[in-house]
């Protein structure tokens, strides 16, 4: 039989295999018990380090249990938790009691958790085929097998779930083919976990409470022993009925559940023949929810079901639809809102019996905006309203309801519920929401004994909770094996530990708990084990092996990666191998926000940072587009290059490598890529010793790999490599050579936008109507379809979110005192509106008050195509100019103002560099900003005395205008000139 098909049949058994490898674990059996039992939440450990060596696990938080947890479930749980679930660590606390007093207490305990929170709504959930069969590939997929283990054996796979229900009898058992190898398991490899789900959950929780629970459940489990697999709402809900299968009633035995039947469509063009084009999905809608489309063009949806009408008499319907839309009530059209069109409502009425209906209800989209709306309006009300989702239901698939909606809580047991709650101390571990309960002082809840006081108790024949029964009135009864309490009670008779942990142990240890080892290999332990890499699927078109199916290996990962991109990928579910399907369990900051900076501290050996090179002057940066094009040393064969794909395989994107890695690995990687990993397939670069490209750099392999690091600190910035394909799309805006200009309608901004693009992949847009510079971005420029495009008039935004948005309001301000609050943004001017290198302005209004920007158009450079935006403010003549800065270290932009007027303005006038939630400065002489985007300025020009400004509790970067006369011109002006880096 295969290692995964046995690994199937211990988990329906409830127990696992015993490891082949004889490893010894780096986190000692007494100390994992004394953490995850919660032995330190009562029993004090001595020491600093403690926090650190237990790592106590937190309980589920139990402040909104009723509308999650079932009755029976908690009934059966609080008399048997290892009985319910096998690998708990919750103890027994009633096991003192006899049994109609055990029965009793669990009683009131349930009355009392179940009065916490809103109650459970019980009521058939809808199900279909393709939901579950989504959730039965996502829970293989996204990683959920690495601890639950596979939920049926692999070479079932294949079969769909229809075909499985079709059979009387589930295969179980071998794969007749299979043969009887022995399993090749490289030392080290734990083995899976194997905490089945089933029938765990199927009896726990309704579909919506386990869809809630799956998306956040960090919310209730904050230790993260369940992590947060980032999923959205469609995979939770896919992945929660498929765990939930038990209770869908197979085929044949369909059931009416509230909503809609819909099936989808997708066409090239025009409405898609309702009658005889197949659908590309079908499922269960909340009413005509267009939500269930997988794009915005060029589909259409069929609904069906049946109507239930509270009255007879005339019914008025209505749809609101953009594109067509028409509504059939028991076979006759009733309303025709066909065609393609902006959003259009029709009504009609209907003379209809009260009582049950046939509806039917079509609608396709086109291009541009796209919404439907369902609408009635009862006999005799003037208001057309949505038609509530209660008045829908279609036959389908169904989970049946967790209860029968009988139980009620009783006030009396609930009250003695609660006290007992206080009284056994499970407020030690579990939260309520409740001061009362979770302040243990409040309830006299007294801690226990120390754990060094422990020492000279322990023993089963001494009480407490290791005693076989637990024979003191507070002790908790653990189910722990033999060799399980000789663990905890010889660690309890020496002496306890008292100094911190290396970070080396310290981060093995977590390994461990966290199940880190069933993904990751690090230091010759873990793995993804043989059982299970069936399990494990890639992007068939990523072409990278193994590296495409399995997390990398972490073995000195502190050397490769910065501390920062470390912290993305543990806390912020970032992503650099898309191609990979399992995901990375993210288990908050509470569990493993110190593991970065304890990877760097474990893993850097004392290595300095290499020098800075030289700046990218235009002729290294030709050199580095070639270095890296397909006639160099062909980067771009293999890795994506800021968004656009390779020429062949989907390596990592270069755009983010010099932010994520070390510059020590980097070049080691790029000299010795087997030093590194022994299984990558990256490339040797060098042929005997020597560089393949002579040309560049006189063939020096150090010079040339500390140009491609340069040039990859640009980021998203950096100019595309010779020979990369970048598609050309309808409406992608790329400006190549040149600057390029493109009015727009700006999201959060306005219709009279200038974007502007550089060839350097620096960016910006202009608010030409209140004359200001609203935000700077890099990487990809401007999609365009939504002014380009049928009706055009749509908000645009850039196509790439690295950049920062400058402040609200006018540049300059006249204010009675430097800390005076900020003018909002100026009244718009007349300026030029959407279109494409549009330079015209109006004349200012000679009438307009000196306060509102006037916008006096705009100069462009014959080389380069940047614009100078000028204006008139406050007196004032303004010119502002901004282009793009690459420097190692990243790209960024240096922005430019010049100021003029022929006669002194009148008050003190300010220009406002930048807001924040601080700005410091720092010794290089440049100001750090943090905030939502945290960003440096540096000036590099600059008329006046720059003050940090603390106005409603954020700061302000401001510089007083210091006007000069020039004897050349006879006016008077004013430069100032910064960086901005980010």
């Amino acid at each position: 039989m295969s290692a995964s098909t046995a690994l199937w049949i211990f988990a329906t058994l409830g127990v696992s295999p015993q490891s082949p490898t004889g490893t010894e674990l780096p986190l000692p059996r007494a100390e994992e018990i004394l953490g995850s039992h919660g032995c330190v939440t009562c029993h004090v450990a001595p020491g600093e380090a403690a926090v650190e060596r237990y790592q106590p696990k937190s309980a589920p938080d139990l402040s909104a249990a009723a509308s999650r947890l079932g009755a029976d479930w908690l009934r059966g749980f609080l008399l048997d938790p290892r009985g319910v679930k096998p690998w708990v660590t919750m103890p027994d606390l009633l096991g003192k009691l006899g049994e109609d007093d055990r029965a009793s207490a669990v009683e009131d305990l349930t009355h009392y958790v179940l009065s916490l929170g809103e109650p459970m709504v019980h009521a058939a959930e809808p199900a279909d085929l393709d939901l579950l069969e989504d959730g039965r590939w996502l829970y293989r997929e996204t990683g959920c097998v690495v601890c639950h283990g596979p939920a049926e054996p692999d070479y079932l796979l294949d079969w769909t779930l229809a075909e499985l229900w079709e059979v009387e009898t589930l295969p179980v058992g071998p794969d007749p083919a299979d043969g009887e190898d022995e399993l090749w398991v490289p030392d080290g490899t734990l083995e899976p976990w194997n905490r089945a789900l089933s029938p765990l959950v199927e009896n726990k929780y309704t579909a919506a409470a386990l869809e809630s629970f799956l998306l956040d459940p960090l919310a209730l489990r904050p230790s993260g022993h369940m992590p947060n697999m980032e999923l959205d709402a469609e995979e939770a809900q896919a992945i929660a009925a498929y765990l939930l299968r038990a209770r869908v009633r197979p085929q044949g035995q369909a059931t009416r559940v509230p909503g809609l039947a819909y099936e989808l469509f997708e066409q090239k063009a025009g409405v898609p023949d309702f009658e005889n084009d197949k659908p590309v999905a079908k499922g269960s809608a909340v009413g005509a929810d267009i939500g269930v489309r997988r794009r915005d063009d060029n589909f259409g949806l069929r609904f069906t079901g049946t109507l239930e009408l509270p009255e007879a008499g005339e019914w008025r319907f209505a749809t609101n639809s953009d594109d067509g839309s028409m509504l059939w009530i028991d076979g006759e059209l009733v309303v025709d809102n066909g065609g393609n069109h902006a959003p259009r409502t029709i009504e009609a009425t209907a003379q209809l019996e009260a009582g049950p209906h046939e509806l039917l209800l079509t609608f396709f989209e086109q291009g541009g905006g796209e919404t439907l709306e369902l609408l009635w309006a009862a006999p005799g009300s003037d208001e057309l309203v949505d038609i509530p989702v209660e008045a829908m239901s279609h036959l389908g698939l169904g989970v049946r309801p967790l209860e029968d909606g009988s139980f009620q809580v009783d006030a009396r047991r609930a009250r003695a519920g609660k006290a007992l709650f206080s009284g056994l101390g499970c407020a030690a571990c579990h939260s309520v929401g409740d001061p009362a309960i979770d302040d243990l002082e409040s309830v006299g809840t007294a801690a226990g004994p120390s754990l060094g006081e422990l020492a000279g108790l322990a023993g089963l024949d001494r009480g407490g909770c290791l005693a076989v029964p637990a024979d003191s009135e507070r002790a908790a009864r653990y189910a722990l094996d033999p060799g399980d309490q000789a663990a905890v009670m010889g660690y309890l008779a020496g002496d306890l530990p008292v100094a911190q942990l290396a970070e080396g142990p310290r981060l093995a240890r977590q390994f461990q708990r966290m199940n880190c080892y069933g993904c990751h290999r690090r230091d010759e332990l873990g793995g993804v084990h043989p059982a299970i890499k069936e399990y494990f699927v890639a992007d068939e078109e990523a072409e990278v092996g193994d590296e495409a199916r399995y997390p990398p290996p972490l073995t000195g990962v502190g050397a490769k990666l910065r501390v920062p991109a470390l912290h993305a990928v543990l806390t912020e579910a970032e992503r650099v191998r898309p191609y990979v399907a399992v995901r990375m369990p993210q288990y908050g900051d509470e569990a493993v926000g110190w593991m970065p900076a304890a990877f760097e501290a474990a893993d850097r050996s004392g290595e300095t940072e290499p020098a800075r090179g030289e700046d990218l002057s235009p002729e290294r940066l030709a050199m580095a587009q070639h270095l890296t094009g397909r006639e160099g040393l062909g980067c771009i064969q293999c890795h994506d290059f800021a968004g656009v794909a390779s020429l062949g395989i989907r390596a990592v994107d270069m755009a983010g490598m010099h932010d994520r890695l070390r510059p020590v690995w980097f070049q080691r990687l790029l000299r010795d890529p087997a030093s590194v990993n022994m299984n990558t397939r990256m490339a040797n670069l060098w042929i005997d010793g020597k560089s393949p490209v002579q040309e560049v750099l006189d063939g020096d392999i150090d010079a040339q790999v500390q140009l491609i690091w340069d040039y990859l600190s640009l980021g998203s910035a950096m100019p595309y490599p010779e020979g990369l394909v970048v598609p050309d799309e309808a409406f992608e805006v790329q400006p190549k050579d040149r600057a390029r200009s493109v009015g727009v309608f700006w999201k959060e901004v306005g219709p009279r936008v200038v974007a502007v693009g550089s060839p350097e992949r620096v960016h910006f847009a202009f608010d030409v109507g209140a004359s200001r510079m609203d935000q700077i971005w890099r990487g990809a420029f401007l999609n365009a379809r939504g002014t380009w495009q049928g009706r055009a008039g749509q908000l645009e935004g850039p196509a790439s979110a690295d950049g920062v948005r400058l402040p609200a309001g006018p540049l300059l301000a006249n204010l009675a005192e430097p800390g005076a609050p900020w003018p909002s943004a100026a009244a718009e001017a007349s300026g030029p509106g959407p279109g494409v290198d549009s330079g015209e302005a109006p004349d200012p209004d000679p009438g307009s008050p000196a306060q509102i920007a006037q916008a006096l158009g705009r100069e462009i450079d014959g080389a380069t195509g940047l614009p100078a935006f000028r204006y008139g403010l406050l007196g004032l003549e303004v010119i502002e100019t901004l282009e793009a800065r690459l420097a190692i270290g990243g790209a960024g932009a240096l922005r430019r103002v010049e100021v003029s007027a022929d006669v002194p303005p009148e008050g003190r006038i300010w220009l406002r560099v930048a807001t924040g939630e601080t700005i410091e400065l720092e010794a290089d002489g440049a100001y750090a900003i943090t905030g939502e985007q945290p960003h440096r300025v540096r000036f590099e020009r600059v008329a006046g005395e720059a003050q940090i400004v603390s106005v409603d509790g954020a700061n302000e970067l401001r510089v007083p205008l210091e006007l000069t006369l020039s004897e050349d011109s006879g006016q008077l002006s004013a430069s100032f000139a910064w960086e901005i880096q980010w």
